[in-house]
């Protein structure tokens, strides 16, 4: 019998734990605890260790949650970390699935479905992949609305071997509201009419949510540029009703007109409970033309 845990709940897999069941096809390698460099270089994980593996093609290895309820949700997400370097052409998969009622894997309850260079959270290797830090890393974020009312669910992540690499599992999160909503009320920075062409943009964001906001990503490009992202850093704390100015990296306008785009994403590491108000659009206008005095 599962065993129950609470929504919302976390597992940061600091040691490798017993509610979560092990099935492994082949009776070989399978998940196991591992250091796997993160935002810390002592950071433990899951791992899957199929550089080694002499496994044949397509055998699985399946780990599972507790069981939890969704019951009582309104907004329920689930997030997790992911990490994997492909080998050659051996393209190795990562599936989630959703269990109703402690039945099996089924097709219609797949909510994750990645593998080879679409899985890759760093460029190809030949060697045995070790993730060096958290830029090796990806924070997936699945929508489980269809699953709300639901009493008995779980989460049944799939490694399927290719004999490629390593896979790298941590930090599943599973919550049943979302609580945050932020919203970008103005831009500060660029002014409408400028002389020079470098500046920090300027912004300010309130916390219109439920709960502390203790991180946060904006994302911004510049006329038809590329589209830019800043994290704000470890000592970022924004309270319920309160607002606060973030100064975004240099960009550099051309002369005449440029637009700025502008787009607050994932607070806390979740989708925004309104991102209606997420987004802004600014004017400026750069003009080096000088005159000299007296004007005639």
């Amino acid at each position: 019998i599962p065993e129950t845990i609470t929504s919302p709940f976390s597992q940061a897999f600091n040691q490798l734990p017993s509610a979560w069941p092990i099935t492994n096809d082949d009776n070989g390698t399978t998940w196991a605890l591992t250091t796997a460099a993160n935002e810390s270089t002592s950071n433990t994980a899951l791992g899957l260790n199929l550089f080694s593996s002499s496994a044949v093609n397509g055998t699985t290895d399946v780990i599972v949650s507790p069981v939890f309820s969704l019951a009582n949700a309104n907004s329920p997400y689930f997030s997790f970390d992911v990490a994997y370097a492909q080998r050659g052409s051996n393209a190795d998969a990562l599936r989630v699935y959703v269990i109703s009622n402690c039945g099996g894997l089924l097709e219609t309850n797949k909510v994750f479905d990645k593998s080879g260079s679409i899985l890759s959270t760093a460029g190809s290797l030949s060697s045995s992949f070790v993730p060096s830090g958290a830029n090796q890393w990806r924070k997936e974020v699945i929508d489980l609305s269809a699953y709300k009312g639901q009493q008995r669910g779980q989460l049944a992540f799939v490694g399927v071997n290719a004999r490629g690499n390593n896979i790298y599992l941590d930090n599943v999160a599973v919550i049943s509201n979302l609580l945050e909503d932020v919203a970008l009320r103005t831009v500060l920075q660029p002014s409408p009419v400028r002389c020079g062409a470098e500046v920090n943009p300027v912004i300010v964001v309130e916390n219109t949510g439920q709960i502390a906001i203790q991180n946060l990503t904006v994302a911004y490009h510049l006329n038809n540029g590329a589209v830019l992202t800043s994290n704000t850093g470890s000592n970022f704390s924004l309270g319920v009703s309160q607002r606060i100015q973030i100064t975004l990296p240099q960009v550099t306008l051309q002369q005449g007109e440029n637009v700025l785009n502008i787009e607050l994403t994932r607070p806390n590491g979740w989708p925004d409970l309104n991102p209606a108000d997420n987004s802004l659009s600014v004017k400026s206008v750069v003009n080096t033309a000088q005159d000299r005095i007296p004007l005639r």
